[in-house]
């Protein structure tokens, strides 16, 4: 039952991203390279640099979205990913990617920081600034 429900709201997801993606110009494909590099294994990242063009953009977008519909479920849950809108499930899913580098930054400027308190506000804003970023 329970594997069923992943598996579920990983498919809406990926649909809603690769529905999204169909027609993306050449500034969105390329935004989004950094998804597919996360997805490659380290023996094929040297050759990333073919995948524009040689491989047709529906196997790109299919990769793209696998990889976010799977991060997003496993990284927030069911109870998450199922309260949101079916309208909103890519808009979500692209911007939990956009907070996760801005919490990143955020958190690798705390700890290069000299505040009082700097590691305990990085490991709060990687526990949870994602979410808190989404204001979802």
């Amino acid at each position: 039952m329970y594997s069923s429900r992943i598996s579920s709201a990983i498919e809406k997801i990926h649909d809603a991203i690769a529905l999204e993606l169909e027609d993306a110009d050449d500034e969105r494909r390329q935004s989004l390279m950094p998804v597919v590099m996360q997805h490659l294994p380290d023996a094929l990242k040297p050759f990333a640099d073919r995948i524009t063009t040689n491989v047709p953009w529906p196997y790109v977008v299919n990769i793209i979205a696998a990889r976010l519909a799977s991060h997003l479920v496993y990284s927030e849950g069911l109870a998450f990913t199922e309260n949101c809108h079916e309208s909103t499930l890519a808009r979500v899913a692209f911007n939990y990617v956009e907070q996760e580098a801005r919490v990143r930054e955020l958190t690798a400027t705390v700890r290069d920081s000299s505040i009082p308190n700097a590691t305990e506000i990085a490991d709060l804003l990687e526990s949870g600034g994602v979410r808190a970023a989404l204001k979802v």
